[in-house]
């Protein structure tokens, strides 16, 4: 009897207490809500620089079209690729999508700009803050001026020839 006293001590002295697991989870938590932040802010700083990206492969595609055919392509409806684009664009883009939200759209012609890459972002999608980063990779991050600009509360555009 002594032996089985002894051996249940020393089997409850070898497990964890309530409270220290508590503790455990505690502490795991707390790390848990500071590093969230960090891969949230990663995240979209890895989605604006994929959308900056697509941007300038599509806008390198146009651009082709465009020096080989002495003309822009005609106008499109958004995520439609405007005909004859296919050859140059190929399976590098999906032009239905953005990595930001809403559809490629290309302008020609449209809103006194001769040919430009927009795109629509309606709903959630539509942060000006986060836009404003994406204006910081082309040029100086003020969405009135330069080449990626909003023209309106939700189109952005990045303008190929004014």
């Amino acid at each position: 009897m002594t032996c089985f006293l002894g051996a249940m001590r020393k089997l409850r002295n070898n497990g964890f207490t309530l409270v220290e697991i508590l503790i455990v989870v505690a502490i795991i938590a707390d790390l848990a809500v500071m590093v969230l932040p960090s891969f949230a802010r990663a995240r979209l700083r890895e989605q604006n620089t994929q959308f900056a990206n697509d941007i300038r492969v599509i806008s390198g595609a146009f651009e082709q079209y465009a020096a080989e055919r002495n003309r822009w392509p005609a106008e499109a409806g958004p995520s439609t690729i405007p005909p004859g684009m296919e050859l140059f664009l190929g399976n590098r883009i999906a032009f239905n999508a953005t990595p930001v939200g809403g559809a490629w759209d290309w302008e020609y012609n449209v809103g006194g700009v001769k040919a430009a890459i927009a795109v629509n972002l309606t709903g959630a999608y539509n942060d000006p803050t986060r836009m404003q980063g994406v204006d910081a990779i082309f040029d100086d991050g003020i969405l009135t001026t330069g080449a990626f600009r909003q023209t309106s509360g939700n189109k952005y555009i990045y303008v190929l020839e004014w």
